[in-house]
Order: structure tokens, then C-alpha cells, then sequence
């Protein structure tokens, strides 16, 4: 099957991009805003976080770019009549700091896990947007007996060539305005932030072999976990997720039809229920 000229590719990211956040913004997550806003000192950096409802532990971890309260806006209000939600802004991300100016999944994992080992939370609940399903994903490697159930959503081993060319290339001052403006909508610390979280997306196409998942890694996660793919994912092609989906040996695998990557602010998409319906599951 072709793939998509690069063009395209800043066509349909900017797209799916802007669906989301005017999806996002559209829903009033006031609850959210008002939830305190507080950070644990790990790894070297400042994670902020919020809190939200009550029941068991569940973390949601937004996409590369992104933070928190821009991500989940539409779907707090339902989670959280269920779960204690825990809601962490990625290093670099959000209210997060990150002196390194270096981001992986692989040390996101490390955070999120020191997070929750700093609020004494031992086994919890996740789902996870895109870099912050793959940062999930190698949270359960790490730690496969503090995994109860995960969603993860738009997540792959590799990008096509083509993808990879074009991200390799990303530079905030380079962007089309719209996705510029993704990068700047959730950078609390302004352009300097956002020039910053552009520019490791761009490294994300050289991304070095310990931060890339082969099958094999996944063997070892014995809880459920749901992945959700769009068939038109421009960056991880479905072909991927079916490969994680047959190296995990509890999970269950739902395509999208026509979904872009990360499919779930379609309001056709019924993504809350049928996440509650999988959380709740024994």
C-alpha cells in the first residue's frame, strides 16, 4: 500500500492535531482546572500532577506535545465518578520541568513510576495517549506485577520511513501554524518551552534501539490490555499493533475504523465506555 507524501503527512498531523484540541476545548473540564495542581521533586526533574475523584488508581497519560488538562478534558468528568485519577504532565510537558532537555519512553517509565511509588501507590490502573501508552507499556516491562489493567492508544514499534523523514525535519519555527500552536498550547513556560518539545518530537525519528519495543519485550506483561489503533494512523501502521497485540498475552486489540492516530476525540467513537467496560472487567 503507498504511503502518504510527506506533505500529506503535515496535512493529515495538523488535521488529527487540531480535532483534538478544538475537541478538548469545547468540553468544559472545570473540574479539572480546579483540581490543585502539585509536584513531586524525581529523577531531576519537577513532575506536577493533579488529582481527581475517588475509587482505585487510575493513571492517564497524555501525548507527546500535550499536557494533562488539554488531553483528557473530555473524558474527566466520566473517569472520575469511577477512579482516583491521576493526572501527571510528562517531563518537559505542561508544568513539568526537564533540565536534560532530553525525553525518552523509556526514562518517562522511570517518572511515572517514581510518581506513583512517591504517592504510595503500588499496583494501578493506566491509559495512555501515544508517547504516553508507549511510556506505559515500558512501565510494565519495568515493573509487570504493579500493572492491574492498561488502554493504550495509538502505539507502534516504528514509523515508516516516510513519517520518519518528515519528523526528523521538526522544528517549531518550521510547523504550520496550527500544529505550532499545539506545541504552545500547554507550554507553561512559554516559546522557549515549546521550541524545546519540537525539536525532541524531531529526534523521535532517530530514536536510539533502547527505546523501540521488539515483540519479545512484551512477554513478560501478563495483565489485560486493551490497545486502540486507528487503520489510518500515519505514524505507527496498524500492521504494528498487531504485532504487540501477539506478543502480549492478555490483550485484546480494537481498530478504528478510518481513525487517524489517536482516533478517541471522535465523538462517534464511544472511547469512555467502552474503556469503563474493559477497566472494570474481571
Amino acid at each position: 500500500m503507498p504511503r502518504p507524501h510527506p506533505s500529506a503527512l503535515v496535512c493529515t498531523l495538523t488535521a488529527a492535531l487540531m480535532f483534538s484540541l478544538a475537541t478538548s476545548r469545547v468540553v468544559e473540564a472545570q473540574p479539572l482546572r480546579d483540581a490543585p495542581m502539585r509536584s513531586f521533586a524525581l529523577n531531576g526533574i519537577d513532575m506536577a500532577y493533579r488529582e481527581l475523584g475517588t475509587g482505585d488508581p487510575l493513571v492517564l497519560l497524555h501525548g507527546f506535545g500535550s499536557c494533562a488538562e488539554e488531553a483528557w478534558a473530555p473524558f474527566v468528568d466520566s473517569l472520575a465518578t469511577r477512579y482516583r485519577l491521576i493526572l501527571p504532565d510528562l517531563r518537559g510537558h505542561g508544568r513539568s520541568t526537564n533540565p536534560s532537555d532530553q525525553f525518552s519512553h523509556r526514562q518517562s517509565a522511570s517518572d511515572v513510576l517514581a510518581l506513583l511509588d512517591s504517592l504510595g501507590i503500588a499496583r494501578f490502573k493506566a491509559v495512555g495517549i501515544s508517547a504516553g501508552g508507549m511510556t506505559l507499556l515500558h512501565a510494565a516491562v519495568r515493573a509487570p506485577a504493579r500493572i492491574e489493567r492498561l488502554v493504550i492508544v495509538g502505539v507502534g514499534t516504528a514509523m515508516p520511513d516516510e513519517t520518519r523523514a518528515w519528523v526528523r525535519e521538526t522544528k517549531l519555527a518550521a510547523l504550520p501554524p496550527e500544529v505550532a500552536a499545539g506545541f504552545r498550547g500547554c507550554a507553561a513556560r512559554g516559546e522557549t518551552q515549546a521550541a524545546a518539545l519540537a525539536a525532541q518530537f524531531g529526534r523521535f525519528a532517530d530514536a536510539p534501539g533502547a527505546d523501540v519495543f521488539a515483540p519479545r519485550d512484551l512477554s513478560g506483561i501478563g495483565a489485560p490490555v486493551l490497545l486502540v489503533q486507528g487503520d489510518r494512523d500515519i505514524f505507527f501502521p496498524v500492521e504494528q499493533t498487531l504485532a504487540l497485540y501477539r506478543s502480549l498475552p492478555n490483550a485484546q486489540l480494537w481498530v478504528i475504523p478510518g481513525g487517524e492516530h489517536v482516533p478517541i476525540y471522535d465523538s462517534m467513537v464511544p472511547f469512555v465506555s467502552r474503556t469503563l467496560s474493559f477497566l472494570s472487567a474481571r
